[in-house]
């Protein structure tokens, strides 16, 4: 019964990463003739679902270094070749088109997820996660609100947009909304985590999948960039928070540098909006 057990835990992230390749390809060529509003809504919460299973699929297997780099480094390199062709040579076929940028969305999912569980092994305590998920939660809001990234959204939206995850829908080959690379690396760090401290996983999967998706769709109709860590670092923390035991020492600690880094924020945001 493990050993049945463990063999489908090793296989989850290839039927997940095959699942999730398969509907990004088909959803965009594929048109029911549903109100646009029901046809977006139905392609982000199936493929929001894939990509926090394919996470927390990877982080569950609970790889070694070694393994997880002989993930990290086929999977980076596929990204880079892909960006690199989708770039030099303009892809007219449409079938062609959706199984490229759903391609590359999966190799840029597996990078980060693969280097997030990677630096998991820095978190050697449970208490540490509520830092991680709390600064993390502030310097993404304040990078997508006020930040490096709001600028380069403005600025260079074509560069953000080459290094995001690509969220089609039904009927549409261009990406309805995006997420970045980045917000999977964190995503794996925290289930990474989660799942080496026996946490509650399941019940961050569940909070996260539901925050995460209602912001999906701030981003699409309120038309401005949302944090993804932010709705994921609440999630964390709801579903984990009697596994935190801090110590007054700690909690002061946590709370002398989440001011520092509240004022250095500011500080920034002012730095960039008059720029």
């Amino acid at each position: 019964m493990a050993e049945r057990e463990n063999h489908w835990r090793s296989s989850q992230p290839v039927a997940v990463a095959f699942a999730y390749l398969v509907l990004g390809t088909i959803l965009p060529l594929v048109n029911l003739r549903l109100p646009p509003v029901v046809g977006i809504t139905i392609s982000i919460a199936l493929l929001m679902i894939l990509q926090l299973l394919l996470v927390v699929s990877l982080a569950r297997v609970q790889m070694s270094s070694k393994v997880c780099l002989s993930v990290l480094l086929p999977a980076a390199g596929l990204t880079i070749a892909l960006s690199f062709i989708m770039g030099k040579w303009e892809i007219r076929n449409p079938a062609l088109l959706s199984f490229s940028m759903s391609m590359r969305s999966l190799t840029m999912m597996v990078t980060g997820g693969s280097l997030g569980y990677l630096v998991s092994f820095i978190v050697r305590e449970p208490n540490l996660l509520l830092p991680c998920a709390v600064f993390a939660a502030m310097v993404d809001y304040w990078s997508v609100t006020w930040g490096p990234l709001s600028h380069m959204l403005e600025k260079k939206a074509s560069v953000v947009a080459a290094a995001s995850v690509q969220m089609p829908a039904l009927g549409r080959v261009s990406p309805v909304t995006m997420i970045g690379v980045g917000d999977f690396l964190f995503l794996a760090l925290f289930f990474g985590v989660l799942y080496r401290f026996n946490m509650n996983a399941k019940g961050t999967f569940w909070i996260g999948y539901a925050l995460l998706t209602v912001s999906m769709f701030l981003v699409l109709y309120g038309r401005t960039a949302f944090p993804a860590l932010v709705p994921m670092g609440a999630a964390v923390i709801i579903a984990n928070y009697r596994y935190f035991r801090l110590r007054r020492e700690e909690l002061l600690a946590m709370l002398y540098v989440g001011l520092f880094l509240l004022v250095a924020i500011i500080g920034a945001g002012f730095y960039f909006l008059r720029r």
